[in-house]
């Protein structure tokens, strides 16, 4: 089997397609009762919980993925671990660097 440029092309552009399509999609889900906790940065009369410091993929086959995406797998990660912490807020303390975000976990009347 000779390799010509053609059948080259042929042979990745399959998987060049799906690795772009899987870029803008989210694959985080939602922990029942985590959709009540909030993004606030008015914490002022809530006690403080803790940190959490999440995780997604920053890229996939080499293509970095969307920002909007990552950011909001990373706030659903963070409502997640806060409501399992009986947290119901969240404010974001660092930037999104590497896929990775840390968010301080409080308890908000």
């Amino acid at each position: 089997m000779q390799f010509t440029p053609k059948r080259i092309l042929t042979s990745i552009a399959p998987a060049f397609i799906l690795s772009i399509t899987l870029v803008g999609c989210s694959f985080v889900d939602t922990v029942p009762g985590s959709q009540k906790v909030i993004i606030s940065h008015d914490t002022a009369e809530c006690k403080r919980i803790g940190e959490t410091e999440v995780k997604v993929l920053s890229s996939i086959a080499g293509i970095d993925r969307d920002e909007d995406t990552m950011a909001q797998e990373l706030s659903t990660l963070a409502r997640n671990a806060a409501y399992s912490k009986k947290a119901n807020t969240i404010t974001p303390i660092s930037e999104i660097e590497d896929g990775r975000q840390t968010f301080v976990l409080y308890r908000c009347r």
